[in-house]
């Protein structure tokens, strides 16, 4: 887990974790949860929050994952530009 501060203040972290097997994938590193108040969005604090994330998993030898919702434009064009591609998983629901 890790936050972004600027002048003493937290304006972003990510949350997350290295677990096993989840849906029948190998031992990742998994984005849980992250965020950067709006005042601060596009200035990359974003993209230095999950490369430190991503620093921890390739020191642990994991691949890094995150599982967004397939129709949100921003977040897809977010992972892309960070290097992140679709993965094999699929969810149903009922």
């Amino acid at each position: 887990n890790f936050v972004a501060e600027v002048d003493g203040e937290i304006v972003g972290f990510v949350l997350g974790d290295i677990r096993g097997a989840e849906y029948g994938t190998p031992m990742s590193g998994w984005i849980d949860l992250m965020g950067v108040h709006p005042a601060y969005h596009r200035l990359g604090i974003g993209h230095r929050l999950v490369a430190a994330f991503c620093q921890v998993c390739r020191e642990n030898q994991v691949p890094t994952r995150v599982i967004i919702q397939e129709d949100d434009a921003e977040l897809r064009a977010f992972w892309a530009a960070l290097g992140f591609r679709r993965g094999k998983l699929i969810d149903f629901e009922m």
